[in-house]
């Protein structure tokens, strides 16, 4: 069996994230200096989004130590009273 009747797992990768990437590289496509800058920017803007979003996710999460603190007191309190 020859090499070319085998997909390489790299291969796969670039399929699944981009097909019509993976399909230029194939086809032995060369990108311009103009192209690979804007991938480039593109890059970078998609970084700076997701550290954003990521941030904004943190700072939406609550801490459970506090209520789990006041859930002991409460319990603690109501038995002694009990």
């Amino acid at each position: 069996m020859s090499k070319k009747n085998f997909v390489g797992a790299s291969d796969i990768g670039k399929v699944a994230f981009c097909p019509y990437s993976a399909y230029l590289d194939a086809q032995g496509y060369k990108p311009s200096k103009q192209e690979l800058e804007n991938k480039e920017r593109g890059n970078q803007f998609h970084n700076q989004y997701n550290s954003k979003m990521l941030q904004h996710d943190n700072s939406q999460k609550i801490s459970l130590k506090p209520l789990f603190i006041l859930i002991l007191i409460i319990i603690a309190l109501a038995g002694l009273y009990l």
